[in-house]
């Protein structure tokens, strides 16, 4: 028992130290592409690759939804975590889109 509740002390205690150390960075701009496990978005002239994992909370104009739900254009807002690659895991992603939709030349 008491060997049980240590390995679980200790467990709590890495995953609070590697997560303490773990930056949050934020960043929005327009979807570029979705799949079911990254999100592009362009942040100025540069894109960034967000990856979506089963944790990531997702959302569209206030409601929960699933990354693929998503679209090219929606506005996002995101939060993450740098990987030690120089990637991003997305915490959060807040998006937005219009109600009106862009009109088609005939």
């Amino acid at each position: 028992m008491l060997h049980s509740l240590h390995v679980a002390f200790t467990l709590t205690g890495l995953m609070l130290h590697l997560f303490a150390g773990a930056e949050t960075k934020s960043m929005s701009g327009p979807i570029m592409s979705v799949s079911e496990s990254q999100v592009l978005i362009q942040k100025g002239t540069e894109s960034v690759t967000f990856f979506v994992t089963r944790e990531t909370k997702v959302s569209l104009n206030g409601k929960e939804v699933k990354v693929s739900e998503l679209k090219m254009n929606d506005q996002a807002e995101l939060s993450a975590v740098e990987n030690g690659d120089g990637t991003f895991k997305a915490l959060t992603i807040k998006a937005t889109r219009s109600d009106k939709q862009p009109t088609v030349p005939r």
